[in-house]
Order: structure tokens, then sequence, then C-alpha cells
């Protein structure tokens, strides 16, 4: 399995879904309803799709935060940095540590759009959208 292609289709469509419900939701959000005809059909669909952002957010929060036995995780990369340093192997352990860094960054990214999306789950539903 191709981890760097499936973490870049994954982050791809994570950011595509956050614009649109970002897109609806701004910080000084317009008074739009559930009732408001168009706009209100464009809400719903956003927020409708909120519940499967989380769950593939959670997912991979949970794999990044995950044991040592779970291959891709900090713990796991940690690991594997130490076993490459202890063998002797500079250059692989340098590669792991960098991938690990920006694992790390993601993750720190992946906690605040977690805080986002909780942030439009009240959102939908002060508008009347039922998630």
């Amino acid at each position: 399995m191709n981890l760097s292609g499936t973490s870049t289709r994954l982050r791809t469509g994570i950011a595509v879904l956050l614009l649109s419900v970002c897109a609806l939701v701004p910080a000084g959000a317009s008074s739009a309803s559930a009732s408001d005809g168009d706009l209100a059909a464009r809400l719903r669909i956003a927020c409708l799709r909120i519940p499967d952002i989380e769950t593939r957010v959670t997912a991979v929060i949970t794999r990044l935060e995950g044991p040592v036995d779970i291959k891709g995780s900090l713990a796991w990369f940690d690991a594997h940095i130490a076993q490459a340093t202890a063998a002797n192997h500079p250059r692989i352990a340098l590669d792991l540590q960098t991938r690990r860094d920006v694992l790390a960054a993601k993750l720190d990214l992946l906690h605040h759009r977690q805080d986002r999306l909780t942030k439009a789950t009240d959102y939908c539903r002060s508008k009347g959208v039922a998630i």
C-alpha cells in the first residue's frame, strides 16, 4: 500500500470538504437558516458531510497516536528511528525522522481541524440542520 499517496488523497479530500463547510461558516457568519431556499440546501449538504469528515479525521488521529505496533504511528516511527540509529543507518534514520516530523505537524493540524469541525457542527445545529 502506498502510504504517501493515500495520505495525499486523504489530505486533499479532507481539505476540499473542510473548505466547503468553512465557506458556509465564515467567522462573522450571516443569519442563514435551514429555511432560506437555495442557501439552506447548500448549508444542509455541507453540514451533512461533517460526520464523515469527523470519522476520517478521528481515524487518522487514532493511527498517529497509536502504540508502537501500529504501522505509521508516531511511536512506530520512534522505534524504527531508534533501530536504524542503533544499526548505524543514519540516512534511513534521517528519512524516518523527516517523515515523523511531517506526521507530527499533521497531527497538530488534525487536532485543530477536529476543533473546527465541532464548531461547524454547533453552527449547523444552531441553523436548524440536524446532524
